[in-house]
């Protein structure tokens, strides 16, 4: 199945992610100045608004049918959600673009479209082949149906991934204007010790349970070993510079999901032993991190070994459920 054009969607969306308002990011420039240009009207005045919609906001050529001046297909609710959202925007507000219900709207007519579009080419293409390896005709429908399915989900998924891909860059955009080189540098280093802290954090509490009592200047020999090798024992992905989420669905993918963090642990752990900062540590904060982060490598094989043994036990589910 093709890919399909979201991110020229999403880019034409975010210029007019207001649908009422054209307007300027506040930090927009280096000096913050703050100008907008507004639709104009009152929220008494919603139908009015119609006319400023974005006649393009969605990057596709419809049809020459295709009503998309229509206002009829938007409710008075959703007129006024929108107008709400462009307001929270013009004050300054970063809004993703689906979260105007006309963007969204709009998109979802496409994206039908996109789906129709896949439900034609999967039958030509997956009919015959089904029918002639013998699959009767109820069960060969139920298969297209559930690859079009598939085909929705993909583009919802994109969709996803490209509002979150454009809002960690408009961030940065935004903070690199707002801050002088010097500040902006401080705070890539503030987001770049944000884990380092949690994993600090991590190592204290299992020194915690153990009733272990260790210096905070050892702690500080060990935050820069962690800090230096970059030796962390969770994934991240929810800040402006983070990697992006990973999702594994049934035992197999998340039994590989899981194998695989486990060993970038282990590669964590072996990068912050031979850091020579961490050499150099006490012998007790040494055993305390080796002591931590073994622990966390046990619960993923427990896990992981868990889950063999659920699924050996659990019976097959022909539908394809977790």
């Amino acid at each position: 199945m093709r890919i399909h054009p979201l991110t020229s969607v999403l880019i034409a969306a975010t210029a007019f992610l207001c649908g009422f308002v054209l307007a300027r990011s506040p930090l927009s420039s280096a000096g913050g100045d703050r100008s907008a240009t507004s639709a104009g009207a009152s929220a008494e005045d919603v139908p009015a608004l119609s006319r400023h919609r974005p006649k393009r906001a969605i990057a596709y050529h419809p049809p020459a049918s295709a009503a998309v001046d229509d206002v009829d297909e938007f409710t008075r609710d959703e007129l006024e959600e929108a107008h709400r959202v462009s307001e929270r925007f013009e004050a300054g507000e970063y809004v993703l673009p689906f979260d105007n219900p006309v963007v969204r709207k709009d998109y979802s007519n496409v994206q039908a479209r996109w789906v129709e579009e896949a439900s034609n080419r999967v039958q030509r293409i997956y009919d015959p082949f089904f029918a002639g390896i013998g699959v009767d005709p109820y069960t060969n429908s139920l298969l297209q149906q559930h690859l079009v399915t598939m085909h929705r989900a993909s583009i919802q998924a994109e969709q996803a991934i490209q509002q979150l891909i454009t809002a960690r860059r408009d961030f940065d955009v935004k903070v690199r204007n707002l801050l002088s080189t010097e500040n902006y540098e401080a705070y890539r280093a503030f987001e770049r010790g944000i884990p380092v802290d949690h994993e600090l954090a991590l190592i204290k509490k299992h020194a915690q349970m153990s009733g272990q009592q260790i210096r905070d200047e050892d702690f500080e020999v060990l935050r820069a070993a962690i800090d230096d090798s970059r030796a962390f024992s969770e994934p991240y992905w929810h800040g402006p510079y983070d990697g992006l989420p990973e999702v594994a669905v049934g035992a197999a993918s998340v039994i590989e999901l899981l194998s695989r963090r486990r060993d970038e642990l282990q590669r964590s752990l072996k990068s912050l032993e031979e850091h020579s900062g961490f050499k150099s540590a006490p012998p007790s904060i040494q055993a305390l991190a080796h002591a931590s982060y073994d622990s966390r490598l046990s619960r993923l094989h427990d896990t992981v070994s868990n889950i063999v043994v659920w699924g050996r036990l659990r019976p097959p589910d022909s539908r394809g459920g977790p």
